[in-house]
């Protein structure tokens, strides 16, 4: 996660977003493919940054996007949070369909990719508004057994 918030820090200081990372508490380490991990949470954080951008689009200048590891009850968890407020009224499962898109010229894959990586690695996830102007990309990592 923090190679990721690395890899997007210009692109976010150039448009006035402020990207954080938070490591709350020491976690367990994963049995994961970190490459396919890596290209997914590469996503969840372009997907973050581009709802922002298009806030911004409407008038709402700056911004946060923030990536946060942390342990909740038994699960640790890997949440992405931004302030580009894009689900409004939309079902979150329905971003996870095949060539669905919010985006102008979107294609649609970029979510059903991680959705596809996270189901393979067996892991929980959540999409959903978190209040006003937040949405909240979650993953739930159960205590290794």
């Amino acid at each position: 996660a923090h190679l990721v918030a690395v890899l997007l820090a210009e692109q976010c200081a150039r448009a006035g977003i402020r990207l954080g990372w938070r490591r709350c508490d020491p976690v367990p380490p994963q049995a994961l493919d970190v490459g396919l991990m890596e290209a997914a949470l590469l996503n969840m954080v372009k997907n973050a940054i581009e709802a922002v951008l298009a806030r911004q689009a409407r008038g709402t200048p700056g911004g946060h996007v923030e990536i946060t590891l942390e342990r909740l009850g038994d699960d640790t968890v890997l949440a992405v949070l931004d302030s580009g407020d894009l689900l409004g009224e939309l079902p979150p499962r329905q971003l996870f369909t095949p060539f669905f898109s919010t985006k102008q010229g979107g294609q649609g894959i970029g979510l059903m990719f991680v959705r596809e990586v996270l189901t393979r690695h067996g892991l929980a996830y959540s999409l959903a508004s978190t209040g006003p102007g937040e949405t909240r990309f979650e993953i739930r990592f159960p205590q290794a057994q």
